[in-house]
């Protein structure tokens, strides 16, 4: 079956050829790309095809829940942050620098103006959380220690302390700081079963927070009047149903007043959510829904119900007691993008692909603007995809004017003109940009080209780092998304790339000219086709489906292109070639991977093809996605890609005869692009859906070099940068990055590892050695919390006898016992034991029992060194046990730490 058929559609565009007249200045409006103008049908073939195109590279034996791994390996990392933040001394290096988008700015999902009411906080998908001021200038990112996207945030003025605290809503999960972003915790309180819809602050004394979701076959609303630490619930109504609240943002409600939307019914609170009663019922049918309101009426309630497939908006001018139905079938909309004016009853806003305003109260929608006029005039027009509609009181004017902050896929705008006018927030320093691919000059290096989820083929000049935050402004040659950029020489001469529709031509190395190329006619294929670039010739390159085609140019911007081999690669599982990489050392010696993950080897420059043999566990559950071969051993190569139910990256030292498992240091996480160094090393770099690791020839292991510069995000693609130290990272959320081979990385006085999976099945089982005597492990309810924070301060100098560990996160007032193991249980990933991992073993030393404060923290009184005999040249593990009776997710009552490892200098 043709897999493209669905998008394989006329997309109403010239073959055109963008004459920029050479390179155009930072400042300058940027020139207005080709659009792809898609019917409705075709723009939903188009996202079921990369919606297919991400479940196909994820793939998982059955079972196996991806996402949920990957979620472990986010909250894993930021322990480990949380851990190396608090070391004493700690040295950071400078081994990043954030290149860009310094302009052009990715997706945003939410907005906050924060307690003083001069600042503007942005939350982001896989980005991270991000404050500026009111006008959009000093973006700072706050939320590069945290996992995963902000749906919505919520800032409470800190008072007396010294920051002040941000609670965020990623989906289900929600995570809490209070020292300005440079750590995060899970709040408490809330079931991990929890299906989150809202998030939304009360304009009272204590603060409330109210948290609004399904679970255990109800609709609940939770509340926190300690800042977040913890939630309690309130309400509970069977059955679930997505539903929602709203709540007064200014006027007498706003301390005390809920308004809640359950199975078509309106509740109603005055005691800031303690308890509802039922005010009104919305007519008709409909299983799930949406409300807002405006404060001006007694207040004004609108309501959005899907009805037989389609959005309905009804309207209340008595606060919920009856409703009229207004508009009717408005189209899809995102959950946080429906939104009513404070000071207009008559004025409510939507969005979709595109923002729709009604002025008569929801009776008929028009247009903000045309997501197509984005291009031409970015700073007045709103991109496409309103993913968050915000309405507040204007600081500036607070009784009569009001500032909406829209959300979309081109960053975040304002209007204080009640949405008649906006204006774009992001043109500089937001760098949440979505990067598939990158391409580094070989003639120049700082001349960069980017392909972009939504903000189109981009080119740069990527100018030093001042200060944080990004540093070069990039240039949107034409809009869509473009990924795989290719050269045969490492120039810019002739680039290739691909469109979900068609090959991207680049000619010249000022990228002068781009123009279109067909995909070969009924090919099966990616919904974002690699192409591989022929470094025989220039003007030639590779497209790969279920056949192997070589395209080469036949005159001015004409293109033909011949089946290259007779190898059929829609055999067996497979339908399609998925990557290929040619030895940079053998020209004609070419490695493959199938859609089945299948390698195949070519040693007659892809003309013939032999499959190759595989012995690794798991085999079929592997999806090749990523291969590079060694810069000078032909015979040498990576193949990277899913690595949740099988080694995510293997790697064969003879031509592919025979492959091994490179997966020691790396997490079960998807591989998208594997990269030598071009440093005579031999060292491979990783860009992951866990972050950015690097495989040292010397150890053949992986380690993480994201340190506490990189951000946490998904790491799509990676460059070694020509005659230069840098590895090139491009990131789905938070820009590009440059990593420097060989600078400083983090240290402090020793190496925390080992930490629990925060929310995953609670371990509990009967692992006890006898050599510690702490009892027994047994599950309660099947949850493991995760356990606290071991670091340490001081030096890992044993005549200096100043190291001593230091944990946080304990049961206050609760005992515990420091040990040292001489060995990392299984090979650092330690052992399931009571609510957390046993990770230190052999030769157990117990070191100090000692009792946490009231803020649940500890340290030993004792040097390290004196109490744990260790002498120069030895390394010890550190752990510590505690009891946590409170809190257990087992019947043991206790858990431990992470591992801490301390390599004693003399």
């Amino acid at each position: 079956m043709d897999r493209d058929k669905w998008f394989m559609v006329a997309f109403g565009v010239a073959l055109v050829a963008l004459l920029l007249g050479g390179e155009r200045g930072a400042d300058e409006l940027q020139p207005r790309p080709t659009e792809h103008v898609l019917d409705d049908g075709a723009e939903a073939a188009h996202k079921a095809g990369r919606k297919r195109w991400m479940r196909e590279m994820h793939r998982v034996a059955p079972g196996v829940d991806w996402k949920a791994l990957e979620r472990e390996n986010g909250l894993r990392e930021m322990e480990r942050r949380r851990a190396l933040a608090t070391q004493l001394p700690v040295t950071v290096g400078s081994s990043w620098a954030e290149v860009g988008s310094k302009n052009l700015a990715g997706r945003t999902r939410s907005s906050f103006i924060g307690p003083g009411e001069d600042e503007l906080y942005v939350g982001s998908a896989l980005g991270g959380l991000w404050r500026g001021t009111l006008d959009g200038a000093g973006w700072a990112p706050l939320g590069d220690n945290l996992y995963g996207g902000v749906y919505e945030v919520v800032v409470l003025d800190g008072g007396e302390a010294a920051h002040d605290i941000f609670i965020t809503r990623d989906g289900d999960d929600l995570y809490r700081s209070a020292d300005d972003g440079a750590t995060w915790g899970a709040v408490g309180g809330l079931p991990s079963s929890l299906d989150g819809r809202d998030l939304v602050l009360l304009g009272d004394a204590a603060q409330t927070v109210l948290v609004y979701g399904t679970a255990g076959g109800q609709s609940r609303v939770y509340d926190s009047i300690d800042g977040g630490l913890s939630f309690q619930l309130r309400w509970a109504l069977a059955p679930e149903w997505d539903g929602g609240l709203w709540v007064p943002r200014a006027g007498p409600g706003a301390g005390t007043d809920v308004y809640m939307l359950h199975q078509r019914k309106i509740y109603r609170s005055t005691s800031g959510g303690a308890g509802f009663s039922e005010v009104g019922t919305v007519a008709g049918s409909g299983n799930e829904g949406r409300i807002t309101g405006s404060e001006a009426g007694a207040p004004t309630l609108y309501v959005s119900l899907r009805q037989s497939g389609s959005w309905n908006v009804f309207r209340s001018t008595n606060a919920g007691v009856s409703f009229t139905q207004r508009a009717t079938n408005i189209g899809d909309y995102w959950d946080t993008s429906f939104c009513a004016s404070i000071t207009d009853p008559d004025l409510l806003l939507y969005g979709g692909v595109e923002c729709w305003r009604s002025t008569n109260g929801g009776s008929s929608f028009s247009r903000v603007n045309s997501w197509g006029s984005y291009y031409s005039n970015p700073q007045s027009r709103l991109h496409a995809d309103i993913f968050g509609i915000d309405c507040y009181p204007d600081p500036d004017a607070p009784l009569t004017g009001e500032r909406w902050i829209i959300s979309c896929d081109g960053g975040t705008y304002e209007s204080r003109t009640n949405m008649s006018t906006v204006n774009n927030l992001s043109m500089s320093g937001l760098g949440i940009s979505q990067y598939y691919s990158t391409l580094s000059s070989a003639v120049e290096p700082t001349r960069l080209l980017a392909g972009s989820q939504d903000q189109g083929y981009q080119r740069g000049q990527v100018v030093s780092q001042s200060g944080s935050g990004p540093s070069t402004n990039m240039v949107q040659l034409i809009s869509g998304d473009y990924g795989h950029l290719c050269s045969g020489d490492g120039t810019h001469s002739w680039v290739f790339s691909t469109y979900p529709g068609f090959v991207l031509v680049q000619q010249g190395e000022a990228g002068n000219t781009i123009y279109q190329v067909n995909f070969p006619s009924g090919s099966q294929h990616l919904w974002l086709p690699p192409v591989v670039a022929d470094p025989t010739d220039n003007e030639a390159f590779f497209f790969l489906g279920d056949r192997l085609w070589r395209y080469t140019r036949s005159a001015g911007q004409s293109w033909s292109h011949v089946q290259h081999s007779a190898q059929a690669f829609d055999s067996g599982s497979s339908d399609y070639l998925t990557a290929m990489a040619i030895a940079p050392s053998e020209l004609s010696r070419m490695y493959a991977c199938d859609e089945a993950g299948r390698a195949w080897v070519s040693t007659d420059s892809g003309s013939t093809w032999t499959q190759t043999s595989s012995s690794l566990p798991g085999e079929h559950y592997f999806y090749g996605n990523a291969i590079c071969v060694h810069p000078t051993i032909s015979q040498e190569v990576f193949i990277g890609g899913s690595g949740y139910s099988t080694a995510g990256v293997r790697r064969s030292t003879d031509g592919g005869a025979t492959w091994q498992a490179e997966v020691g240091g790396l997490p079960g996480t998807l591989v998208y692009d594997l990269a030598y160094a071009e440093d005579g090393s031999g060292d491979v770099y990783a860009a992951t859906e866990a972050g950015a690791f690097r495989w040292e020839r010397a150890t053949e292991t992986w380690s993480n070099i994201m340190g506490l510069e990189a951000p946490i995000t998904l790491y799509w693609s990676v460059e070694a940068v020509p005659d230069s130290p840098l590895m090139r990272f491009g990131t789905y959320g938070r820009g590009i990055w440059d990593y420097t081979i060989g600078s400083p990385e983090p240290s402090g006085p020793g190496v925390a590892y080992c930490f629990g999976d925060e929310g995953s099945a609670c371990p509990c089982g009967n692992v006890n050695d006898g050599s510690l005597n702490l009892g027994q492990a047994g599950c309660a309810n099947g949850v493991s919390l995760g356990g606290a924070v071991l670091t340490a301060s001081g030096t890992n100098s044993v005549s200096a006898q100043d190291l001593r560990l230091e944990a946080f996160g304990l049961d206050p007032n609760q005992p515990g016992l420091y040990f040292q193991g001489d060995n990392q249980i299984a090979g650092g990933l330690g052992v399931a034991f009571g609510d957390g991992l046993r990770c230190a073993g052999g030769g157990v030393v117990r070191l100090e029992v000692v009792v946490a404060d009231s803020f649940g923290d500890s340290s030993t009184a004792v040097p390290v060194s004196t109490r744990g005999g260790a002498s120069a040249g030895d390394v010890r593990r550190y752990q510590l046990w505690y009891r946590n009776p409170g809190t257990s997710a087992c019947l043991s009552g206790f858990n431990l730490t992470n591992g801490f490892e301390v390599a004693w200098q003399g």
